[in-house]
């Protein structure tokens, strides 16, 4: 990946986890961060070939599969 995509990637990750802190605060907004992580990680999918996958159940996003490397330790 190149190092301007690889940066776009880690600005990415750092907002969702920014929305992620910020859902465990703000009760009336967590629908909208949700729903902005979800468009967030289709984006990582889709532009940057990063084949991040979210597990509603636990709340955590992990790359390849669930289960497999947590997204948001690796950028």
């Amino acid at each position: 990946m190149e190092i301007y995509n690889l940066l776009r990637v880690a600005i990415i990750v750092h907002e969702m986890k920014a929305n992620s802190a910020a859902w465990h605060n703000d009760q009336e907004s967590r629908e909208d961060m949700e729903r902005e992580n979800r468009e967030l990680g289709q984006g990582l999918r889709d532009f940057y070939g990063v084949p991040a996958v979210y597990d509603p159940e636990g709340g955590v996003w992990y790359v390849g599969a669930i289960g497999g490397p947590k997204l948001y330790d690796l950028y």
